[in-house]
């Protein structure tokens, strides 16, 4: 180990017995905007977009429930880049997900964001892409916002060098924070919106490639963070579900269940799910969670309590 990886926050996260699951942010839908250059702690009012755009864009997709990162290019020389930008969308994940992708000139990139903030509400749901959006192959976002934590530069660059060396650059891209920097290298890969933490080469091909078979990959509780979709209770019950049973299809669960929260809110409680399979199964979960060791949530933060979810089905069936 590194002197420095003593107080960065991954290593020590990574070196517990900590799981991963059921840690995602909730997410209904995903907007993505390649934005290259440096960006700041907060890429969408600190980078060369447009900050009272960011701030606008970042308000209103985070009122209807979805998640919008800035991305750019692994190693790319400014020389080199193209001139249009990709914005990419992606939603419906539950019922039959989309990724649409759109490349529009830097002139042109305000008044399509201006577009899509219109549609925000009918985007989680909606059965295809927006209008003048095409679309496209799975990709991958791999967290490399430095500026808010070291975490996500140090870990992750070199998954997504590697990542692209295989792939290429239209599918593995870096990207602003996702949340959860204690998890970096963390991704996401859409349009199945499953998210990672500790994500390996290995498993960003793999996640790449099931996602292009329109599966799900099952790297188990260590590294899979849950899907975006699920509220942080499900994700870990979807989690444990599909380990159990070896599910991959993205939309053959539906959950019924009140269940909400970070696992520290829910020490000394449960809620119980019913989790039914599309071919007719149906399991009743349990989902509360249980204290761990504290830990720092990011770099040079004091360690602060620490839960995991468990998630369980009373009769022992799965």
């Amino acid at each position: 180990m590194r002197a420095d990886d003593i107080t960065r926050c991954s290593p020590q996260w990574r070196g517990s017995t900590h799981p991963a699951a059921g840690t995602a942010p909730t997410a209904h839908f995903w907007i993505a905007v390649e934005q290259p250059g440096p960006w700041g702690r907060s890429a969408l009012t600190q980078s060369g977009l447009d900050p009272e755009l960011g701030a606008r864009l970042d308000a209103a997709v985070g009122a209807m429930g979805g998640k919008i990162v800035l991305i750019r290019r692994p190693h790319t020389r400014v020389a080199d880049l193209p001139e249009t930008r990709s914005v990419f969308v992606a939603g419906n994940f539950l019922i039959a997900p989309w990724l649409g992708r759109r490349d529009v000139s830097e002139a042109e990139l305000p008044g399509v964001l201006d577009d899509l903030i219109l549609q925000l509400p009918d985007l989680a749901a909606a059965s295809r892409p927006p209008e003048g959006f095409h679309p496209a192959p799975p990709v991958l976002f791999i967290c490399t916002n430095g500026k808010r934590d070291r975490c996500c530069a140090i870990e992750s660059r070199p998954i997504a060098d590697a990542a692209t060396r295989e792939v290429g650059a239209a599918r593995v891209w870096e990207s602003s924070h996702l949340n959860g920097h204690r998890f970096a290298p963390t991704a996401v890969v859409l349009p199945t919106a499953q998210m990672f933490g500790w994500i390996t080469e290995t498993l960003a091909l793999d996640a790449l490639a099931g996602a292009a078979s329109g599966r799900l990959v099952l790297p188990g509780g260590r590294h899979e963070r849950g899907r975006t979709a699920l509220s942080r209770p499900l994700q870990a019950v979807d989690i444990a579900v599909r380990t159990a049973i070896g599910e991959t299809d993205p939309t053959a669960l539906a959950f019924e269940g009140d269940a909400d929260g970070d696992a520290v809110e829910w020490l000394g409680r449960t809620a119980r799910v019913w989790v039914t399979h599309r071919d007719g199964r149906r399991w009743l979960y349990e989902v509360g969670a249980q204290g761990a060791p504290d830990l720092p949530e990011s770099c040079g933060k004091a360690p602060a309590p620490v839960a995991e979810w468990v998630a369980v089905n009373p009769t022992g069936q799965p």
